[in-house]
């Protein structure tokens, strides 16, 4: 195998196309349908070995179908695996890979399903189990000859597939032409100053039916970004999305596909005039689109059509561009989404604002940095604020978190001491009995696995469950307790990446403890270089923060807003990098009070 094959298994979306390509429907994360059976409710799905590579496995008993990227072509294409598999820095006779696919007018990838488009057509419905409802045909406009056709199938119990043919040389193929994919309908849309983008080709029948030049991309929703817009440079394009109905976490599919598109319409030259069809302004049934209202309207075409354009002359236009980008920044500013969540450490907050919506932030130290007990000092301060907050304890049970959160909880060190139990029991039992329905509620979001190293790549799927469950702040203390994989740095980066991608999408801010490398006898102050782990956690956070403990308490000069004074520290904090503020090389005294085990600001170190 070559080393850019030996990638590609390691590349998610690579494994995503193949399965897409032979069928398969991903409904929300890495759970898909399995395109080898009829899959009613959603059997399979991905997941990221310990090595890192990405795996397919469906759940059915009766199924089983299981392996990488290579093993789904195969079967997908009706090949032996060894055909597949590139050697020697020669493919193998299988398809190039998704990430380096080209333009083939006559693939020999796949056995073909049929002579004729029926016959094929007739192939792909007995194959996904349904029957023929349309078939789509993606025709060059100069041509008139289909680069592919597209099959819906409509299934027994009311659900729909889709199925893509090609045309090849012996016959029909039942698979997806190499991307990026065509617009349909680019004939009508070619010589029109204007076009309508809708969400799957039936709607786009409907207005096309009419005289309204429309278009959609192959795929549906969520495949935005494999198809060529760019026929629609320079034209005016009104984008209509589906009225879907918010999901479980408040998404609404149709719309955010709506707005992939135009960010994608927005890089074209020229750049076209986007506007948006407000689909809640039409009254139209959950999931209801163009098609619904096209077929709403009474009367001939010509009366249907002028109903379009009255909608069409009342698009809004999108603010879209890099200014639009700035511009939405500042909107989710003034309307209190893209909000900081502070510290409990005000001068702290001031200087990096490191907790952001989709915020990496690093906390470093040498052991007994006293790290841990500022981490679970915060995450409790925000579980108090009402904030749902998580946080995974690598080293020891969550009992023992929980001692340590109650002792701070009550200002009380000698809590964590077994001879003050057994010595005040009636004390230790007040305190325990004064803080439990804190301690039941912060708790059940503190989760730890003591026995067990667990892999960056299981971090990033608890990482992902997390933000499911809806966490604003999440904690892994300390990341460096994870399994050390053979190529770490690369499984360092690939578990930046996956957890930025997550967090980004989900609006929470990610908190991970680490520790310094050794340095040997180097001298002078730390620096991001000193970081464990790879150069990715230090290029991938917007935040940085070095705690220093000191040999003993001294009196130091600080500032704390206006004015100067002296004050006791014990510790010191380092904002290494602030990209989110201007406080980088800010240098903080804080105070640990062995007796509370809380920690305090004394102010800004001026010497």
């Amino acid at each position: 195998m070559t080393e850019d094959a030996k990638k590609l298994r390691f590349d998610r979306m690579a494994l995503v196309q193949e399965l897409e390509a032979a069928g398969a429907r991903f409904t929300k994360g890495n759970v898909c349908s399995c395109p080898w059976h009829e899959d009613k409710h959603p059997s399979a799905g991905i997941y990221q070995a310990e090595d890192g590579h990405w795996a397919f496995k469906c759940q059915t008993a009766t199924c089983g179908i299981a392996g990488d990227v290579f093993d789904i072509r195969a079967r997908r294409e009706g090949l032996a695996l060894k055909d597949i598999l590139p050697r020697d820095g020669k493919p193998g006779n299988g398809s190039t890979p998704a990430a380096e696919a080209k333009p083939d007018p006559a693939p020999k990838q796949s056995k073909p399903v049929g002579k004729t488009l029926e016959e094929a057509t007739a192939a792909a419905a007995r194959i996904a189990g349904g029957q023929i409802e349309a078939v789509y045909h993606y025709e060059n406009p100069d041509t008139g000859k289909a680069r592919f056709h597209v099959c819906r199938i409509r299934h027994a119990d009311g659900s729909k597939s889709f199925r893509p043919l090609i045309e090849a040389a012996d016959g029909y193929r039942l698979t997806a032409p190499p991307k990026p994919w065509p617009l349909y309908r680019r004939r009508e849309i070619r010589d029109s100053a204007f076009a309508v983008i809708v969400e799957g080709e039936k709607a786009c029948d409907a207005l096309t039916g009419i005289g309204i030049p429309a278009t959609t991309g192959a795929g549906g929703a969520g495949k935005a970004s494999l198809s060529d817009w760019a026929p629609l440079a320079g034209k005016d394009a009104y984008i209509w999305p589906d009225a879907d109905p918010p999901d479980a976490k408040g998404r609404r599919t149709g719309i955010e596909h709506g707005r992939d598109v135009a960010k994608i319409l927005e890089g074209l030259d020229p750049a076209p005039r986007v506007f948006w069809i407000d689909p809640d302004a039409l009254a139209l049934p959950p999931k209801g689109d163009a098609w619904d209202f096209v077929n709403r309207i009474e009367g001939d075409a010509e009366a249907k059509r002028r109903a379009v354009m009255e909608l069409i002359e009342r698009a809004a236009p999108m603010a879209t561009g890099p200014a639009a980008e700035v511009s939405g920044l500042i909107e989710d500013a003034i309307a209190g989404r893209r909000v900081a969540v502070a510290w409990p450490w005000a001068m702290l907050s001031h200087f990096t604002r490191a907790l952001l919506p989709g915020t990496v932030t690093l906390i470093c130290g040498d052991a007994g940095a006293r790290k841990s007990f500022a981490v679970l000092q915060a995450f409790m301060k925000w579980r108090q604020d009402g904030l749902r907050v998580a946080l995974y304890e690598l080293e020891e049970d969550r009992a023992f978190h929980l001692l340590r959160a109650l002792a701070i909880l009550d200002g009380n060190a000698d809590l964590t001491d077994p001879d003050f139990a057994r010595s005040n029991p009636d004390a230790a039992r007040a305190a325990h009995e004064r803080h439990r329905d804190f301690l039941d509620s912060f708790g059940r979001c503190v989760f730890a696995a003591p026995q067990k190293q667990v892999t960056l790549a299981e971090l990033a799927a608890w990482v992902k469950a997390r933000c499911d469950e809806g966490a604003r702040l999440i904690g892994i203390d300390p990341v460096t307790a994870a399994a050390i994989e053979r190529d770490s740095w690369a499984a360092d980066s690939r578990f930046l990446i996956e957890a930025k991608r997550i967090i980004g999408d989900a609006g929470a801010s990610l908190i991970l403890v680490t520790h310094p490398r050794k340095r040997g006898a180097a001298k002078g102050p730390a620096g991001l270089d000193d970081l464990s782990g790879g150069a990715a956690y230090s290029r991938f956070s917007q935040t940085v923060i070095w705690l220093e403990r000191l040999p003993h308490a001294e009196l130091a000069t600080v500032s704390f807003g206006q004015g100067t004074e002296e004050a006791q520290v014990n510790e010191r904090v380092l904002v290494m990098k602030a990209r989110n503020a201007t406080g980088a090389g800010a240098r903080l005294g804080m105070f640990f009070d062995p007796e509370t085990l809380r920690t305090s600001e004394a102010g800004m170190l001026l010497k």
